[in-house]
């Protein structure tokens, strides 16, 4: 997982899975950028995400509340957006 602030966005590229043993490192990673310079968005880039839990759903949903819904998946896969959809969790993409 690599992830910047760029323009008062943080952007994230997510590699693999996003479960209970990773989803901690994306909160983390979230709470010290956090702590530094509030962003005005998030955009996560799905291209490489290969599997998501609970775990990983749930983070997604503690950076989008905090951002006022200002959160954006980007290249997410038509399986990963159904799974979204299914979950309730409203969300813009981009593919």
């Amino acid at each position: 997982m690599n992830y910047t602030l760029e323009n008062n966005m943080f952007k994230v590229s997510i590699v693999g899975r996003l479960d209970s043993l990773t989803a901690p490192q994306l909160l983390t990673a979230w709470e010290k950028i956090k702590t530094t310079n509030m962003p005005m968005g998030a955009e996560i880039d799905c291209a490489k995400l290969e599997y998501i839990t609970s775990a990983g759903i749930r983070v997604f949903l503690i950076i989008q509340k905090a951002l006022g819904r200002n959160l954006t998946l980007t290249n997410i896969n038509s399986a990963l957006e159904n799974l979204f959809i299914q979950k309730g969790f409203s969300v813009p993409v981009q593919r």
